[in-house]
């Protein structure tokens, strides 16, 4: 019962994850290099020869779903992954 409210609070930030669909601004650290450009008026050397990353699930979506599921899906895989990570070096730690 100790993580109610941070059970809570995640189910809150989880209902809300489409607000950020609304709005034509580009995610914070998602831009692509026009964005660059555009603010800073040039792009760094370092990411203009950066493309060989390659997201897991790229533009939060899953090939064959709904994109309102395959969103959600994704944030489910997203935070399923960091609390697997904090869990395991919370083990580890003991």
């Amino acid at each position: 019962m100790k993580y109610k409210y941070l059970l809570v609070l995640i189910a809150i930030i989880f209902l809300l994850l489409p607000l950020g669909v609304l709005t034509n601004a580009p995610a914070w650290g998602e831009w692509d290099l026009s964005f660059y450009e555009k603010v800073l008026g040039f792009i760094p050397d370092k990411m203009k020869n950066s493309s060989s990353v390659h997201a897991i699930l790229p533009d939060y979506s899953l090939n064959g779903l709904n994109p309102i599921i395959s969103y959600y899906l994704s944030a489910l895989i997203g935070v399923g992954i960091i609390f697997f990570a904090f869990y395991t070096f919370y083990k580890l730690r003991k």
